[in-house]
């Protein structure tokens, strides 16, 4: 996963962006600990209603993208 990642940040990058990515994450999902694993800082949180349940989802960011990168 990690070097999917990496290659994906990689991809952005050839595209033009390079700072400030976020992505959303289901609080209880295991990747959560993945994303902050690869650098991202929890920068929102907010409860999403799935099935009649309200989950919390975490969004993580990243400022520059080259964390992202293995820079």
């Amino acid at each position: 996963m990690r070097r999917w990642v990496r290659r994906m940040a990689g991809e952005l990058r050839r595209q033009g962006f390079s700072r400030n990515i976020w992505c959303g994450c289901c609080g209880r999902n295991p990747a959560c600990g993945f994303y902050a694993r690869m650098g991202g800082v929890r920068v929102a949180e907010q409860g999403i209603e799935i099935g009649g349940t309200t989950l919390p989802e975490i969004a993580f960011g990243w400022a520059d993208l080259g964390v992202l990168c293995g820079e």
